[in-house]
């Protein structure tokens, strides 16, 4: 299972985890979600859905990837991202 759906992703990895698919890749292509830093930073409820999203993304794939350091970065994390034998890269 392939998925390109940003922090939608971790709703796709972990229903395809309990379905039994054993490789399930989360694919990176934006450095931001088009949602305003002061929208996002107001809204509780994104927050949490941010937060929850990325820990799905990040326990449920087995590979990621990213178009680049920066969409890497936004999704994942830079110390996540940086573990280069987790990733791979797309540049």
């Amino acid at each position: 299972m392939h998925s390109h759906t940003l922090l939608n992703s971790g709703l796709v990895v972990l229903i395809a985890k309990i379905a039994g698919i054993k490789n399930r890749i989360s694919h990176s292509h934006s450095t931001n979600n088009g949602i305003k830093d002061s929208d996002r930073k107001e809204s509780i409820i994104y927050y949490f859905y941010e937060k929850i999203m990325r820990y799905l993304i990040i326990k449920y794939s087995t590979a990621y990837i990213a178009c680049g350091k920066k969409a890497g970065y936004y999704l994942y994390g830079k110390k996540i991202f940086d573990k280069k034998d987790l990733f791979l890269k797309m540049v």
